[in-house]
Parts: C-alpha cells; structure tokens; sequence
C-alpha cells in the first residue's frame, strides 16, 4: 500500500512538471508565432531547452530581424523626381536568453525573469544613389535583465486606408499601456557608427542602466550611468580651418578625434500614456495637469577636441513637464486629410480652421516647469586666419527656462556670460533676462487666423495684438573692453512693457542705470569736442521714463521722465493728458477722435545744470567767435524773438530774462504747465486759430531759473 501511494505521488509530481514544461514552452512558442505574423519583425530560434526543476527556459542563438524599402524620391536639379528607397535593415542577436516562470496569458506572457546574455545588434540604412549610408553596431558588455513583467503579443499592423495614423495609434495603444515590468538592468553597451564608405565616425560607451516600475505606460525611474565616446571625422578643407579647396589638400594638423564624457543621468516619472492621451481620441481624457516628466537630470559633461577646444558643463535638470488635454485632436483631421490625399490649403475654410485649432490646441496642452543649465566652460584655440594660435575662454554660470505655459513665459535668463580673447576683447554680462512674458491672447491670434483664411485685410490695430502682451527685459552688470580702450558698461538697462490686452501698450517703462561709454565710441565731433573741454574720457546715461494709461481716469500719464547725462546736464518732466478713451487704445486708427475729447493736464519739465552749460556756452562762442556773456544775450534774444511771434510782448520777455539768467547762474530751468482745470485740446486749437498769444495765458505757462530742485 505505501509502494503504491509513493508511485501515485511520482506520476502527480512529474504530470505537473511535464505539464509546467508544456507552459512555459507553449508561452515562447506563442510569442515567437506572434512576432512572426506582425509582418513587422521576424524571430528565429536555434534551439530551446526546459529546466523542469527550475521552471526556466533556455533559447540560443536568437535573432529579431527588421527589414524595410520605403520609397524616397529624390527632386532632380530640374525638378524631376528620381525613384529611390530607404533601405533599412536591423538585427538584435541573443546568443543566450533565458526565462524563468513563463506564462502564457490571454493578450501575452508573463515572466519571473528574463536574462540575456550577450546581446549584439546591427543597424544598416541604405539610401539609394547617394553616399549618405550608415552602419551602427552594437554589443552588450554584459547581460540585461528584466524582472517580474508582462509583454502584450504584438500583433498585426493593419493601416485602414481611411485612417492611417488612427490605424497606426491602435496598434500602438496597447503596446504601450500593457507592458509591465518592477525592474529593467542592463551592464551597459558599446556602439560604433561607420559612414558608407565603411569608416568608423562614432565609438560609445554606454555605463550600466537600470529602469524602475513600468506600468500602464509610466516609468517611475531611469538611470542612465556614465557614457563616454568619441566622433572622428575627416580633416576640413574649408580656407578658414586651414585647408584648400582648389588642390583639395586638407589641413594636416587639425585634429580629427572628439572625445565626450557624460555623467550619470536620471529620469524620473516619466508618463508615455499622458504624451499619448494628447494626440490620441481613444485614450481616457486626462483630468487636470499631468506629468508627462517630473525629472531629468543630467550629469557633468566634457568634450575634447584635442589642440582645438576644451568643453565643460556642470549638472543640467529639468523639472515638471507636464500636459493636459486639448481641446481637440489633430490626428482625426489630419487622417481625413491622408485620406482625401490633399494639401491642407485646399481644404474648405472651416476645415482650414479646424486643423489650424487643433495645431494650436496640441501645442498649447503642454508646458514647462523649469529648465536649467549648471556652469558652462570653453577654451577654444583658434587654428587659422589672423588669431591663428591665440587662445579664447568662454564662461556661462547658468541659462534658465521657467513656467512655459500656453499663458507665457515666467523667465528666461542667461547669467555669468564672460568672454576673454581675440582681436584682445574682455566681455562679460551678469545678467540677461526676459520675464514676465504673456503671449498673445489666443482667441485674438483665432481671430487673425480666420481673418486671413478669408482673404480680408488685417487691420492695424488686430496686427499690434499680436505682439507679446506683457514681459520685463533686464540686463545687468554689462562690461566691454578692447585693445584701444574702446569700452562700454552699463549696471542695468530695463525695459516692462504691458498691454493689458489693448493695440497701444498701456503701461511701459524704460530704466537705464549707469550706461557708460567711452570718448571714442562716441561719433558725434561736438559731443567729443565738448567732453574734451569738460575732461571727459567716458558718457555716462542714466535714464527713467514711464507712460502710464489709467482706464479710471482716461489720463496717459509720462511721469517720471529723467534723463541725465552726468556731469552734464539733467532733464525731469511730468506730462499729463486727459480724455483718452478705450476705444482709441483699442484702434490707434481711431486715435485722432482723441483731437476732440483729449486734454492737457498740470504738466511740468526741468532742465538741471550738472556742469555741461557753461561749457557748451564756451562752445558755441568759440564756434561762433562770441565771448560767454554774448552767447547768453545772443541766446536770449532768440528766444524772445521767436516767441514774440505768436505770444504776448510781455511774456515773450519774462521768458527770455529767465533764459538769461539761467545761462549766467546755470541750475535749473523750469516750464510747468498748471491751469486750474484740464484743458480740452479742441479749446487750444481755436485759441491757437484766433488768438494766438493767449496760449500762455490758456495754459498757465510759466517759465522759472533756478528754483529749489
């Protein structure tokens, strides 16, 4: 009896060994017939062998095999066509593959385990008549890993003429959504690339690579670790790098090798199914903003070009790009027009707009978080020409990109730029920056497009809208200087411009702080004579000036307005004017209605002395042959003379003795505007077409030297 219940155990455990060896072979078998029919990739096996005990199956000597001939017609010189195919030809070679817990599933496998070992492959691209080919070989240089997974069976591609892309998104769908893995590890590769004439162009080295969690088409993590390389390429013959077109004869010392090295790169939170939800129909909508990257940083980069360059960047990141769901889709329409083999210009207009929409809805889905760069460093040799041998350093400590959205842009800026060689010039910059940038708004730019599709004119105020509606451009700690002491300097020069939606721009200002220039920059022969006389080796500008629309009042407003050449002389000015609408913000055409509801308002402008007055008197004396105190009569009885023509006899006078003394005790000069109420600018053009000389009076013109500043 205990005989017989021990050979019913036997022939229960090897029933089910024999049945899993039946499994885990029927599961490869499947996938080989699978990938077999795709019509896409062909799969052989030499042999397979199954471990019972250790459910694992062995296959030697594997090979995928891709081969494509698409046709790739040529234009001629004449503007014929010349029949030609790409060619394309690929080879993934598994000397040893082993699986361990195979499965067969109802769309796949499923895997405890898979190992290769020994991997190689080679790529070979064929365009016919030309020498553009191209070979990449490959080669692991150890074994890839992958644990714990499932592989969908890929099927057939079948393309339905009526929607070829929508075909193509079918098919891939499910390729992308059901694999799945817990973990992917490869030692590494090494590749080389070779031209069509058989000459290795690129070597590399792939360092160890590992992927983490692969579901549903997302990727929780990939290390990439360090990958080093090198491009060797022919010497150049251009007369600029030395070599000679007409005898063909290169440049025999240039050098003819790169070499690069890139840190360890990670990836993470990568969301494929997210990038796929945007262009395809099929996928579930995505809900809210979603990340179709969450991080990539990449590591220390080097490059060499031995006797040339020498190339450094530190660690570069990159954060939160992210997607959400367009309005519409673009591939439908784009099917549609495969289907109707049609150019999109002869589509009926709608359709036009349509695809236009979509175009615009795909791009506007996405957006950036931030982008940056770490330090960047270049020393470059200069092989030929009047430099030749002399050596340039370039520096950069940071290029940023933040917040890209359909909305705008938060920043771009590049920081730490530096430059130190031939023809002997130093530059350097702290900072350049475009922030606070708006777009356009888009149902404007809709409103344009449709515009032009139907062949109307696009008015001046619908062009202006176009135009960025807000950003802030700033440059700081500006520096150059060459070999003959030409030099220009600046500690900030800002300009913010905002629209608030409207054709004129409702808010700018311009500030410059501390531009300087240097006496021989400066082409003007009277500036140069007179900063000769005042000492002078350098200008400097400082400058403020802010226009400002308030919808509340209806008032533009230029205030502040300075502008100081130092040393020499200081202009500050507040203009006001009343009565201007929306409207003519809206349409500039329609800004000449401002004639009949535009105003003046208390307004003033201050000349300020800074040491330059006395000295252009002296000028002008010299050029003229007068002393000082006849150029300041002189001056003043100009002044009289041309007011007189149209003001009052005695406030053509007062004017002139204010000059006059200004000119003899130069401080400040002052011409303020300041009647009791605005005055309407239709009520200054009668006065101005009857009665002329009660301007002034019309206006409260007064003109005062040397008041407190």
């Amino acid at each position: 009896m205990k005989r017989h219940g021990l050979t019913l155990s036997f022939l229960l455990v090897s029933t089910a060994l024999v049945q899993a060896q039946s499994d885990a072979e029927q599961a490869f078998q499947a996938m080989v017939d699978d990938i077999n029919s795709s019509g896409l990739v062909t799969m052989q096996v030499g042999s397979t062998h199954y471990q019972a005990d250790a459910d694992q199956l062995t296959a030697q000597n594997v090979v995928y095999e891709l081969n494509w001939d698409l046709p790739n017609n040529r234009p001629n010189a004449d503007g014929s066509e010349v029949s030609s195919h790409l060619k394309v030809n690929a080879t993934f070679k598994i000397p040893t593959l082993t699986a361990q817990g195979l499965s067969l599933e109802n769309d796949g496998i499923s895997y405890e385990a898979l190992t290769y070992i020994g991997n190689n492959f080679a790529i070979h691209v064929d365009l016919d008549g030309t020498n553009n080919d191209m070979s990449i070989t490959g080669k692991a240089t150890g074994n890839d890993r992958v644990v714990h997974g499932f592989q969908p069976f890929i099927g057939e591609l079948k393309i339905a003429p009526s929607r070829p892309i929508g075909s193509i998104m079918d098919y891939i769908r499910p390729l992308i959504l059901k694999p799945k893995y817990e973990k992917f590890s490869s030692d590494g590769y090494t590749t080389t690339q070779t031209g069509g004439n058989g000459v290795q162009t690129e070597k590399n080295v792939w360092g160890p690579t590992t992927v983490n969690g692969l579901s549903e088409g997302k990727l929780t993590s990939l290390v990439i670790g360090s990958r080093k390389g090198e491009v060797s390429f022919e010497q150049p013959m251009g007369s600029a790098m030395g070599g000679d077109h007409k005898t063909g004869k290169p440049m025999q010392d240039f050098p003819t090798k790169l070499t690069y090295e890139v840190g360890e790169s990670r990836y993470e939170g990568y969301d494929i199914s997210a990038l796929l939800a945007t262009i395809d129909p099929a996928m579930p909508p995505l809900e809210g903003t979603t990340n179709v990257i969450k991080l990539i940083d990449i590591g220390p980069v080097k490059a060499s070009l031995p006797g040339l360059f020498e190339f450094s960047a530190e660690p570069s990141i990159q954060k939160d790009f992210t997607v959400k769901q367009p309005a519409s889709f673009i591939v439908p329409l784009i099917d549609e027009l495969l289907a109707q083999d049609k150019a999109p210009q002869q589509l009926p207009v709608a359709d036009q707009e349509k695809l236009i929409k979509a175009g615009f809805d795909f791009i506007r889905s996405f957006a950036m978080g931030l982008i940056e760069t770490g330090e960047i460093k270049a020393d470059i040799m200069l092989p030929k020409g009047p430099y030749e041998g002399l050596a340039a350093k370039i520096s950069l400590d940071k290029t940023r990109l933040s917040n890209l959205d359909s909305n705008g842009i938060e920043e771009i800026s590049v920081s730490g730029l530096s430059y130190a060689g031939p023809p002997e010039v130093t530059f350097s910059l702290g900072r350049f920056a475009i922030e606070k940038l708006e777009f356009p708004d888009y149902l404007h730019i809709e409103k344009v497009i449709k515009t032009s599709l139907a062949d109307r004119e696009i008015t001046a105020s619908d062009g202006a809208k176009l135009a960025p509606n807000a950003f802030q451009l700033s440059l700081s700690d500006l520096s150059y200087q060459d070999s003959i002491a030409n030099a220009v300097s600046a500690k900030e020069i800002r300009t913010e411009l905002d629209r608030k939606g409207l054709a004129i721009p409702a808010y700018l200002n311009t500030k410059i702080d501390n531009l300087t220039i240097s006496k021989s920059l400066i082409g003007h022969p009277l500036a140069s004579v007179l900063m000769s006389q005042l000492g002078m080796d350098k200008l400097t500008l400082n400058e403020e000036i802010t226009l400002k629309w308030d919808e509340a009042g209806n008032t533009f407003i230029l205030e502040p307005m300075n502008i100081q050449l130092a040393d020499i002389i200081e202009l500050d000015a507040s203009i006001g004017f009343g009565g201007i609408l929306r409207s003519y913000m809206e349409d500039p055409e329609s800004a000449q209605a401002a004639m009949a509801t535009g105003s003046v308002l208390p307004s003033y402008l201050t000349l300020y002395d800074l040491g330059g007055v006395s000295e252009l008197i002296n000028l002008a004396g010299g050029m003229t042959g007068m002393g000082p105190d006849q150029v300041r009569d002189f001056a003043a009885g100009q002044v009289q003379s041309m007011l007189s023509a149209f003001t009052k006899p005695e406030f053509a006078s007062e004017v002139a003795e204010q000059v006059k003394i200004f000119l003899k005790d130069p401080e400040n000069l002052e011409i303020s505007l300041d009647p009791e109420a605005p005055v309407p600018v239709a009520q200054i053009l009668g006065v101005a077409a009857t009665a002329p000389t009660s301007i002034p009076d019309t206006l409260a013109i007064e003109i005062i030297a040397n008041t407190d500043k």
